[in-house]
């Protein structure tokens, strides 16, 4: 027993003593917890459905609260228990161990005693502690079973208790009601889902028989009752509108309507008001069907009544109306004619209609009686309403029959009188019409007001006796059937009116024009003078249609508005504020009349002098005076503008490292660096674009101002203000330059904590600092922008930091900066390395933010990376969409599949277009591998069909998305997207037909294994299936078993290149290649697409590719430093043009491609070891002559690819010595080439791939396919046709097909899919718009530069050739003209520099013009002496000249965006360079090192973009001279679409929009055929040139000589019969001694040297053998010049008698004689004197 006992104390937790005193606790509480209710106790009131509910929440509240209490309380008492178990154990452990120490005092045995109790009691302390989690569980268990018990015991007492009911404490426990569902139907609310939510899941199946019992009673009873829906329907149903249904019915319906109504409203009244279910749970109302349809059943009874009494009211009055008017008429039947022929029309009219009357009137009689049996008894007026429509009616009956007969007996007479009748008002209103248009009224001295009050009076009696006469046509036609010609009554009705308006005109010009002619013209306003006068002019004009011909009133009013007119320009001219009284001094003189006083001056006055006479003078002295004004006004705002002009310059804060201390960080952190903001103590220049581009938009309204003939009185002030601009421009330049270097050397130093390495250099930057901070103080204090030009009187300025002194100072300061800038190099190198992007870019570009750039780059990578993802899990889940529904034509009752299509543009919508094209790759692969080379069965036909159907989809689709894209955000981006999804769905199909071709089986079939596919791992939580599962997501490319690595450059909505299986073997050949780390080269012509294949390769493997353009200029450095780039950033690099190299450049990179591939191979046969890595760190580093502890250190910048965990990065091969770098080489390096042919010394380099012309004909039709073309197939089959013919005919530049086809297809699709701005109209749509497939393309031809070339037999014969092809094209493209203000300004300017105004010179600036609008380069192409340069500058004149005035008349602060005809329209600034007189250094620039030193022409770029991205004028940059490669090929990729200029140093600088290349060039022979398509080729001949040149010759020598008409007809009679025989012989047996007989002749204008010569030593004859002081006569016009007959001499009176006597001896007898031997002399010399003498003979 007592073992037991000890076992039961061992292992019955109450024995534990604070556990049993846990347990008694929890019990208590459990008791407790059985008296809480949570479900309501009340068993005496009937609950509605809303009353429960809130019953129970609260009871649930309650109870939840009490019980949280409970399991508080009880957690609370458990942590006791565990607290006070652990303290006793540690302290029995204390005491074991204290009674254990030798120190304790008492004897050993007590101490042994003492120490093994405590050890015992220790021992127990510890089981306890071991069962503290058995005590846990059994709490657990309790709580558990107590609180299910309660549960049960709950329920069964709220079911025994509060859901029964005995009927007399309570009817039921639920009240509920009958109601009417969705359906009309009946239904008990609430509905038994509510019912089981709100009592079920509390009381579970406990209550759900009781409730089942009551619901199925309920529905029994809603069953009984089921008329009651219909009931309901009707009333819902019942609306206005049913009810006007109800106007027009039988009267017996409205009686069948009402008896329905109240048999329902009876049935309604014996219907229960509640019913109580057999198990008494549920309460059914009844009463709400009762309260709510009676009264709708009674109202609709009522609006029955009210209708059926309105009805019959309504029609009894139309009625009554209607047959009293009638009667009234018939009763008067004999009174006139007018009243016999109304009643015979009415007797007419009903004599058909009696029984439709008679069907009315028993109409409203029924009503009447349904009213009075179904609803009410009559009222008194409408018994009498209803007597009155029967009395009406039998009177109306008869008589109607009255007048029948008494019309019948007088018919005959009645006809008779009518005649008589008619005759008469005829014959008046002739009469009247003869009054108003004969007589006083055609008489213009006639008094104007009398005669329109007469008018007037004359018309109202004309309309009353038409009026009358209209009457008595329309009786005549009621009794006879005939009716008389009336179209004379309109037309003369409308004869008197414009008479009428007429005279109203005459009256208001002559009295308006006396009341002007006396009023002064000070007052007098001609503006609104020219809109009365246009107002005036408009109503003749519509008059006179109107009136006869020669009308002398409407002659003489048009003679007066006439003759106002052609002196309101004059007035409008004198009226000017700008006309001075020396202007007014002017004109009276010129008309030989003393100066009026103009204050007193009225208009008829002033118009008394002959103003027309001297309408030239008025003119010529008015536009003086305004360009005066303008010229004026433009300057002093200029001078305002800049006196008011300060520099603005901002605080230059540093943000220097940072160190927190020791203490401010954990012990185990490292110490954390932070960049905070620190003042630099000084402040640098911002905003110095727009200082720039001020300062130039000014001096080139300066050279305007400088250059016009009106700026006489400010020409001075003028010149003075540009030179101190021009010194400002230079030295805001050498201020930025030098601060740009200042900047970047303090935050190199400061922020980067970068000494400098030597005491020499950090003197030299201290003294430019301390120097550069007096310039910024001075600046601050005197802040005026041409203060640093020209300090003001008491500006404390010092002279040494202003004008060129200051100049000289920075440019200085600027070479010290840079020599600081060089020594540290190695800052720059170290950057490069941590951000490898910035190899590619210059010293001067790479002061970049590497830490952003480098976390940029990783987070478009990762962003990407997680797009691509998303994207192809989108796609897997639309297979239902895009894959399921193209296995099979779709039938009559499906989708469209072009509306299936719209997924593709919503995953375009959501993601970047690479990873739709990506995804959309990666099924098909899946879906081949699938279907076609798995091991189940085939489905061939299904992928066949498919991938047509897919393809019309997208086709149709994309055409959709052409035609909207003007019209929607975004659709440029959809049309990229859904061209290259179309490119792809075309390779597919085209590769499935090879595969299917050649029986492919399976996947390792080397059909399928060359391919380029692409494989997308996902997670296996969002994978498909196991194809797509992957252990790391991702994605690559496979080909031939090998995995490339998918590299996440974001490369845009790009298709891929088009080229078939000769593409496929080209990328396959590359691949190889890069696989060995060679340099992959691709072989071929220019402009077949070389560097096309390149970038589509490496967009299909989302690589970085670097281009680098190769000329001889390049050195081996920077091609060092490229490849070193796309080693360190796993990208590739391009070179373009590898053979344009240096030869010993050439040697160099071949032994440089060569070790780096060592390298590499080296790295993947067993990459290095850890030792081996720092090796080489120390090599490199001896070689760069520091130690590893001397080396500065360089930023903390992390490296790509070192986290193994991004999948998205490549992978690391290891690390190579490459030079004097330590690279790490990534698996996706590569580095290619384009060239035309291997050098010698590259053969060992390279691996050549040859590439060949793509399939034209497959290029034009998925071109044309994505932009939309219904007609792809046939339009390519013609545009392949038409190239393939244009390269067999005869010589001519071949310019690069691909390009040119691309370009004509966007011409193309730009006219059928013109974009449209929001605000433009209709009306402003261009013309070519809305034109059809066919004739778009056409248009697009005749605009490419292939037909815009030179006149000549290779032109019309490419003409000939598009109609051929083309039967649509029966003409050309028209001449381009410029616009009309753009022509008007050329002209102007040809004729201030004093040239003739040839039709073909303004021709060539006009399509000059036009080509620089559509494009930024452009070749002007023609002989020497042909008018190239004059055209340029002619139009850069115009342009500049047009663009001033508009600015001048242009409202101040107007800033709208500028569109690209509007930067064609801006002022120019034109640069002219002739590159063959410059050395290459001096025309592009040079290396020095690491040095880049700038040319004439890259430093003109520079100045070009530094203006900023909204350029205020064109940046015209002209390159005279023939075409050679030295000069031509560096800057090749200036002529393009995208044009940029990239020098050998590797900068790039993108060209802003208002630059523009102008390429002066005598032939085009010498362009390569990409370059001339890359242009707009511009053909200026100058054939009829030397006919423009000897006019103006003539027009020249002409002034104050005496040279008459006949003089000038000599001259040039002779010239034309001589010069052109002269010419042909010339050209045919001659040459000229200035020309060298080794070198070929460089082609001349016709006849232009000779002419000029001509003419130079005409105008010397003249000079000396008739000077211009012995005659005053006046110079000759253009037009005498020329030989027109209708001009005569003007000549000025002479101011001596003598000299003119003189003249006329001359005249008489020597000066013909005199001019033919000065003619003769000067064609000889001028012809003859250049050629070698042994052609005297010949000649």
């Amino acid at each position: 027993m007592q073992q037991r006992q000890a076992v039961l104390g061992a292992r019955l937790l109450q024995a534990v003593p604070h556990f049993g005193a846990a347990l008694l606790h929890i019990s208590r509480l459990l008791q407790e917890l059985r008296s809480v209710h949570w479900l309501p106790q009340d068993n005496t009131r009937s609950f509605s459905f809303p009353e429960l509910q809130r019953a129970l929440v609260q009871e649930k509240s309650h109870a939840r609260g009490l019980l949280a209490r409970f399991l508080t309380l009880y957690t609370t008492i458990l942590e006791l228990v565990r607290n006070d178990t652990y303290r006793m154990a540690r302290g029995l452990q204390r005491g074991t161990q204290v009674c254990g120490h030798p120190q304790a005092g008492g004897s050993a045995h007590q101490q042994r005693l003492q120490s093994e109790g405590m050890q015992r009691w220790h021992r127990e302390a510890e089981r306890w502690l071991g069962q503290l989690g058995s005590l846990a569980r059994l709490v657990n268990l309790l709580v558990a079973q107590s609180l299910v018990s309660v549960v049960q015991d709950q329920v069964a007492a709220f079911v025994s208790h509060v859901m029964q009911a005995d009927g007399a404490r309570r009817e039921a426990v639920l009240r509920v009601q009958l109601v009417f569902d969705a359906d009309n139907q009946l239904a008990p609310f609430p509905s038994r889902q509510a019912l089981e939510d709100s009592l079920l899941g509390a009381l579970d199946a406990v209550l759900e028989s009781v409730l089942e019992a009551a619901l199925d009673e309920t529905r029994e009873l809603c069953r009984e009752h089921a008329w009651v829906a219909e009931v309901h329907t009707f009333v819902q149903g019942w609306s206005p509108t049913a009810l006007e249904v109800m106007r027009g019915q039988p009267p017996s319906t409205y009686a069948e309507h009402v008896a329905q109504l109240r048999a329902w409203a009876r049935r309604l009244q014996d219907l229960p008001p509640a019913v109580v279910t057999r198990n008494r749970l549920f309460l059914v109302d009844c009463s709400s069907l009762q309260q709510e349809t009676a009264p709708l059943l009674a109202s609709i009874t009522n609006e029955l009544q009210a209708l059926a009494l309105h009805e019959a009211s309504l029609r009894s009055k139309v009625l009554i109306t209607e047959l009293s008017t009638v009667l009234k008429l018939y009763r008067s039947v004999g009174s006139d004619i007018l009243t016999v022929a109304k009643c015979s029309h009415k007797l007419q009219q009903y004599q058909g209609q009696m029984g439709e009357l008679q069907e009315r009137v028993e109409y409203v009689r029924s009503l009447n009686d349904v009213i009075r049996h179904c609803f009410r008894p009559l009222a008194p007026d409408e018994e009498n309403q209803e007597n009155a429509l029967l009395d009406t009616w039998e009177a109306f009956v008869f008589q109607q029959q009255e007048a029948s007969d008494f019309i019948t007996l007088r018919r005959l007479s009645i006809v008779d009188e009518l005649e008589e009748s008619l005759q008469r008002a005829r014959q008046e209103l002739h009469d009247l019409l003869a009054a108003a248009t004969t007589g006083r009224f055609q008489d213009p001295a006639s008094n104007a007001h009398a005669a329109e009050q007469d008018l007037r009076a004359l018309l109202l009696r004309f309309q009353a006796t038409a009026a009358r006469l209209d009457e008595l046509c329309h009786s005549q036609k009621t009794l006879t059937g005939d009716c008389m010609d009336q179209a004379f009554v309109a037309t003369g009705q409308d004869l008197i009116e414009a008479h009428e308006r007429l005279w109203r005109l005459f009256r208001t010009v002559t009295e308006q024009l006396v009341e002007w002619r006396c009023l002064a013209f000070a007052k007098f306003s001609a503006g609104l003078a020219l809109e009365r006068a246009a107002e005036w002019q408009r109503e003749a004009s519509r008059l006179e249609e109107r009136l006869p011909d020669a009308h002398p009133v409407l002659q003489a009013c048009t003679r007066a508005i006439g003759a106002f007119q052609q002196v309101l320009p004059l007035l409008q001219a004198l009226g000017s504020p700008l006309l001075t009284a020396a202007c007014w001094r002017e004109i009276f003189a010129a008309m030989g009349v003393k100066c009026p006083a103009i204050a007193q001056l009225t208009l008829g006055q002033l118009l008394s002098y002959p103003l027309l006479e001297h309408r030239d003078t008025i003119f010529k002295v008015w536009s003086n005076e305004q360009g005066r004004w303008h010229t004026t006004d433009t300057l002093r705002r200029l001078q305002k503008t800049w006196a008011e002009k300060q520099l603005r310059v901002v605080n230059f804060i540093l943000h220097v490292p940072y160190q927190a201390p020791e203490h401010a960080h954990r012990p185990r952190e490292p110490a954390r660096v932070e960049h905070v903001p620190k003042d630099s103590g000084t402040f640098v220049l911002s905003d110095t674009t727009e200082l720039r581009a001020l300062a130039e938009k000014s001096l080139l309204r300066l050279q305007s101002i400088v250059l016009s003939p009106h700026a006489t009185d400010v020409r001075d002030e003028a010149e003075t203000l540009a030179t101190t601009l021009q010194t400002f421009a230079a030295v805001l330049d050498a201020w930025v330059s030098f601060q740009q270097k200042w900047v970047f050397l303090n935050i190199v130093l400061y922020e980067m904590d970068i000494s400098l390495p030597s005491s020499e250099t950090e003197g030299l930057f201290k003294r430019q600092d301390a120097w550069f901070r007096e310039l910024m103080q001075a600046t601050c204090e005197d802040p005026l922008a041409l203060s640093c030009v020209v300090p003001p009187l008491g500006s404390r300025r010092l002279s040494q930091l202003a004008g060129p002194a200051l100049q000289v100072a920075l440019s200085a300061g600027a070479r010290d900066l840079q020599a600081v800038v060089q020594a540290l190099d190695y800052v720059l190198e170290a950057t490069r390395m941590g951000c490898p992007r910035l190899f590619f870019l210059s010293s001067a570009e790479g002061q970049k933010p590497a830490q952003w750039l480098q976390a940029l780059e990783r987070g478009m990578k990762a962003a990407l990376f997680q797009l691509l993802q998303g994207c192809v899990v989108q796609r897997l889940a639309l297979r239902a969409q895009l894959d399921v529904p193209f296995e099979q034509l779709p039938g009559p009752t499906q989708l469209p599949l072009h509306l299936l299509a719209e997924h593709w543009g919503r995953l375009a919508g959501s993601f970047p277009a690479q990873c739709v094209l990506l995804a959309e790759e990666a099924a098909w692969r899946a879906d081949v591998e699938d279907r076609l080379l798995g091991p189940g069965p085939r489905a061939r036909p299904s992928l066949e069909l498919k991938l047509r159907l897919k393809l019309e989809a997208l086709a149709h689709y994309a055409r959709s998305a052409r035609a909207s894209q003007a019209r929607r955000s975004g659709g440029a981006q959809l049309c990229a997207v859904l061209g290259a999804l179309l490119t792809a769905a075309t390779h597919h199909r085209d590769v499935l037909a090879r595969l299917l071709e050649r029986r492919a089986a399976s996947p390792a079939a080397f059909e399928w294994a060359q391919l380029l596919k692409y494989r997308v791992a996902l997670p296996p939580a969002q994978a498909p299936g196991p194809a797509w599962a992957g252990e790391a997501p991702g994605c690559w490319a496979e080909v031939l078993d090998q995995r490339l690595h998918y590299d996440y450059e974001y490369v845009g909505p790009a298709a891929r290149p088009v080229g078939g299986p000769q593409l496929e073997r080209s990328f396959l050949g590359l691949l190889l290649a890069l696989d060995e780390f060679r340099c992959a080269a691709v072989l071929g012509r220019r402009a077949t697409g070389r560097t096309e294949t390149v970038r589509g390769l490496a967009r299909a493997l989302g690589r970085q590719l670097v281009t680098l353009p190769c000329s001889r200029q390049l050195g081996l450095d920077c091609l060092r430093r490229f490849v070193s780039g796309a080693v360190q950033a796993g990208a590739w690099l391009l070179l373009e043009e590898l053979d344009q190299l240096a030869p010993g450049v050439l040697a160099g990179f071949g032994q440089l491609t060569a070790d780096l591939q060592a390298l590499c191979l080296a790295l993947r046969e067993g990459p290095c070891s850890v030792e081996e890595d720092e090796d080489l760190e120390e090599e490199a580093e001896e070689e760069k002559g520091t130690s590893p502890g001397d080396a500065p250190e360089a930023p903390a910048l992390p490296e790509l690819g070192v986290d193994e965990a991004q999948p998205f990065q490549p992978c690391i091969l290891g690390h190579i010595l490459f030079g004097d770098r330590l690279l790490r080489v990534r698996e996706t390096f590569g580095c290619l080439a384009t060239l035309r042919q291997v050098p010698t010394t590259m053969r060992l380099a390279l691996r050549p791939v040859a590439l060949l012309p793509p399939d034209t004909q497959a290029v034009a039709e998925l071109a044309l396919l994505a932009a939309g073309f219904r007609e792809a197939s046939r339009l390519a089959h013609k545009l392949a046709t038409f190239f393939r013919l244009e390269g067999e005919l005869g010589p001519g530049p071949g310019p690069g097909r691909l390009a040119l086809l691309k370009g004509v297809v966007e011409t193309a699709t730009g006219i059928l899919h013109p974009p449209v701005p929001p605000s433009t109209s209709c009306a402003q749509l261009s013309a070519l718009a809305g034109l059809s497939e066919e004739p778009a393309l056409v248009r697009a031809l005749c605009l490419s530069p292939l037909l815009a070339g030179p006149e000549g037999p290779r032109l019309a014969q490419l003409r000939e050739l598009l109609r051929s092809v083309f039967p649509i094209a029966g003409s050309t493209l028209p001449e381009c003209q410029a616009p009309s203000p753009v022509m008007r300004a050329v002209l102007a300017e040809l004729q201030v520099d004093g040239l003739h105004a040839d039709l073909d010179l303004a021709g060539a600036v006009a399509q000059l013009h036009q080509a620089l609008q559509g494009s930024a380069s452009v070749l002007l192409v023609g002989p020497v002496g042909s008018g190239k340069t004059t055209a340029w500058r002619t139009l850069a004149k115009a342009l500049s000249r047009l663009a001033t005035s508009e600015a001048l008349e242009a409202p101040s602060g107007d800033s709208r965006p500028r569109g690209r005809e509007d930067v064609a329209l801006l002022p120019v600034s034109a640069t002219c360079l002739c590159p063959n007189a410059l050395s290459a250094p001096e025309f592009l620039g040079s290396m020095d090192g690491s040095v880049w030193t700038d040319g004439i022409f890259s430093r003109l770029m520079q100045r070009a973009v530094a203006s900023g991205p909204a350029p205020s004028s064109q940046q015209w940059l002209v390159l005279d001279g023939a075409a050679s490669p030295e000069w031509l090929e560096p800057i090749a990729t200036l002529l393009g679409p995208e044009p940029a200029l990239v020098l050998p140093s590797g900068r790039r600088i993108q060209a802003p929009e208002g630059v523009k290349l102008l390429l002066e060039l005598p032939d085009a022979s010498s362009l390569s055929p990409a370059m001339s398509t890359r242009c707009t080729l511009l053909h200026v001949g100058g054939v009829g040139l030397w006919q423009a040149l000897l006019a103006a010759a003539l027009a020249s020598c002409s002034p104050a000589r005496g040279l008459d008409p006949e003089d000038l007809a000599l001259l040039r009679g002779l010239a034309e019969g001589l010069f052109p025989p002269t010419l042909a012989f010339l050209q045919q047996h001659c040459s000229s001694v200035l020309q060298s007989h080794a070198q070929p002749c460089r082609p001349t204008a016709w006849g232009v040297p000779e002419t000029a010569a001509f003419a130079r030593i005409l105008q010397a004859q003249l000079d000396r053998h008739l000077p211009p002081e012995q005659s005053t006569g006046q110079a000759p016009s253009m037009d005498e010049v020329t030989g027109r007959k209708d001009s005569s001499p003007t000549l000025a009176p002479s101011s001596s008698s003598s000299l003119s006597q003189h003249l006329d001896q001359l005249v008489a007898t020597q000066r013909h004689q005199l001019l033919l031997s000065i003619f003769v002399f000067a064609y000889i010399w001028g012809f003859g004197g250049h050629l070698h003498p042994r052609y005297l003979k010949t000649c």
